[in-house]
């Protein structure tokens, strides 16, 4: 049996879709869901998406945050890192962002711009978790979920 009184919120990937998604979830009742996609699930406590989940948490009186997460789904940014290399307008660039990387923590906490453009590790992800969960301004009663699965679900 369905619940139709819980407001769940799922943070998913860009190229996640929530429909299969509920299909593993039956006791989900669709008309009750809101989605909030992304480039991976970190989340600074105060950018753009912890806003977002915020501001849904209040407005739809949102129950329950379900992070969704693919293992392993940016592993193929080396394409991209590639591309950027090759484009000789950014290395000067490259360089600089380099720098801040090496030289500029909290603003830039990973390595460098690899590891930025990877984005979600094991730990990131739990990370995220752990910024939604203790979030100031989040009520305590909201649940926060992970759920890892095994491939993107389209």
């Amino acid at each position: 049996m369905k619940d139709v009184q819980k407001k769940i919120l799922f943070t998913v990937g860009q190229e996640q879709k929530v429909d299969p998604l509920l299909k593993q979830l039956p006791a989900v009742d669709p008309k009750n869901t809101i989605l909030i996609q992304s480039y991976g699930p970190v989340t600074s406590p105060f950018g753009d998406k912890m806003r977002d989940i915020i501001t849904a948490v209040y407005q739809e009186k949102v129950d329950e945050i379900i992070v969704a997460t693919v293992k392993d789904e940016h592993k193929n940014t080396s394409d991209i890192m590639e591309a950027i290399v090759k484009n000789k307008e950014l290395k000067d660039r490259i360089q600089t962002v380099e720098y801040l990387f090496k030289n500029c923590a909290p603003e830039f906490p990973e390595g460098n711009l690899s590891e930025w453009l990877a984005g979600c590790s094991a730990e990131k992800r739990e990370s995220s978790i752990d910024v939604i969960r203790h979030h100031p301004l989040l009520p305590s009663n909201v649940k926060v979920t992970l759920i890892e699965l095994n491939q993107v679900i389209y």
